[in-house]
Parts: C-alpha cells; structure tokens; sequence
C-alpha cells in the first residue's frame, strides 16, 4: 500500500463524487469505511472500491416475477 491508496476526507468525496459532509456523516455513522487517526479520517482506497461494488450489487438486484 503506497501513500496514494489512503485518502483523506476530500479525495475520498471527490473519488465517490459526494459531498465532504456525506463522506463526514456516512463515517461517523460507520457506513463508510474509515481510519480515525487523531482527530482525522482516512480513508482506504481498496475499502472505497468495495463499497461501491457492493452497493451498486445491492441496487441492481430486481425483484423476480
């Protein structure tokens, strides 16, 4: 892991193309995956993609007739 795969809060909003404030709340409430260290969040690039995959996975599922 190089330092370009560790995100602060603004990368990581501008990599999911979310306001800071969502990316701020959605960690706070654990819904985004995060590192706090010190009084700062940082953000795993790898752990960003999976999240995406996975919630793009559970709303593209369609109900079956």
């Amino acid at each position: 892991m190089n330092s370009d795969d560790i995100l602060d809060i603004k990368d990581a909003a501008n990599y999911l193309r979310l306001p800071v404030s969502t990316i701020y709340r959605s960690a706070q409430d654990g819904r985004v995956p995060a590192v706090k260290v010190g009084k700062h969040r940082r953000f795993p690039r790898e752990n960003l993609q999976l999240l995406f995959v996975q919630k793009g996975e559970e709303h593209s599922q369609f109900p079956e007739d």
